[in-house]
């Protein structure tokens, strides 16, 4: 939980929770008040903050990984896309687990660079890629 941990005490979310009040009143994201943009935009421009959300995100989601990557039926299937999967965590669980597989992140531009030095530590260069783009706009 030490990348969860990091996230909520760190500043960002912090300015965020002090925006809540003008949030409520406006209807608008209290991210947006106290940072002039969302989230998504500000992490684009901000790296370190990028990195932050990613490992924050892999500590949340880790021991679901494992489960999901030992008892869902991934025999048959050759390749996987992983859509908006952030530093690849998730899928580098399942082709750790499942040898005949190859794979796929799919990440914004400014996450892609995470996701390959993942996949690079994890020695999966061979059977995994990440490449950019916005889901939100077109996959692959």
């Amino acid at each position: 939980m030490r990348g969860w941990a990091r996230l909520i005490l760190s500043e960002i979310d912090e300015r965020s929770w002090q925006a809540l009040t003008d949030a409520v009143r406006s209807g608008a994201y209290a991210f947006q008040h106290a940072f002039g943009t969302d989230a998504w935009t500000y992490r684009s421009t901000h790296p370190e903050a990028s990195k932050l959300f990613d490992e924050a995100m892999q500590s949340l989601t880790q021991s679901a990984n494992a489960a999901v990557a030992t008892h869902y039926p991934f025999q048959g299937l050759g390749w996987i896309v992983d859509i908006g999967g952030g530093n690849g965590a998730l899928l580098l669980s399942i082709l750790a687990r499942h040898p005949e597989m190859r794979g796929t992140v799919f990440e914004l531009p400014n996450v892609v660079g995470h996701a390959r030095e993942m996949i690079a530590e994890a020695g999966l260069t061979s059977r995994c890629d990440a490449t950019g783009g916005d889901a939100l706009t077109s996959v692959l």
